[in-house]
């Protein structure tokens, strides 16, 4: 039976050969305006995803059901926990995203993801390094209303992203590819639900 109240879910794809094998995190960030800062993000869409991903593996999800239009990078030192939860917002409607498909590079990840119920009227608008639209909340007026939390490691995993969340970094960096599917007019969901509905019973990917 489906958990619609859970903002994760597990999907049933293999990690292999998913990153560009010329692809070194580390000797990346350190060419980029963020070299040497605690945290890290970075959006990739169209033939500039080859940088990082295998088009092999790409191509692999596309025959899943899974078609990425984009993706982001984010990293965070260990032992950062970052002042702010918030909601991404898809650009050209100023909705909230209904979910990323995210993965950890490291398979010891002891971070987790930590979701909570707030309103998103109640949160403050803003733009990130890559001009990407987010709402948001300080952590300290959100943190007595947690919903869940999920360590997500090595696998191939749905995360809501419409509600306010956060990432918790323990002992390791965390390096996380976020993958991004056509949302705003896509036929096969709406919601959450509808979105965890297709991936479960149509693409038949959710792990029981």
């Amino acid at each position: 039976m489906i958990d619609y109240n859970k903002p994760w879910h597990t999907l049933n794809i293999s990690m292999d050969n998913a990153l560009n094998p010329n692809f070194d995190a580390e000797k990346f960030r350190a060419q980029t305006d963020q070299a040497g800062k605690p945290l890290g993000i970075w959006s990739f869409r169209d033939t500039e995803m080859l940088q990082i991903l295998n088009k092999e593996w790409l191509d692999y999800l596309a025959n899943e059901g899974i078609e990425v239009n984009s993706f982001m990078i984010f990293y965070r030192d260990a032992h950062l926990v970052y002042p702010e939860a918030h909601v991404d917002i898809l650009w050209h409607s100023d909705l909230p995203n209904i979910f990323g498909i995210n993965w950890v590079f490291s398979p010891n990840d002891d971070s987790y993801m930590t979701w909570y119920d707030v309103p998103y009227e109640s949160g403050t608008s803003e733009l990130t390094p890559v001009n990407t639209k987010y709402v948001y909340w300080k952590l300290e007026d959100v943190k007595d209303k947690e919903l869940a939390r999920h360590t997500i490691g090595n696998k191939l995993t749905m995360v809501r992203t419409g509600i306010a969340h956060n990432v918790i970094v323990n002992t390791q960096p965390r390096w996380v590819i976020s993958l991004r599917s056509k949302v705003v007019g896509n036929p096969n969901y709406t919601d959450w639900n509808s979105a965890v509905d297709y991936y479960a019973k149509t693409l038949n990917l959710i792990e029981s």
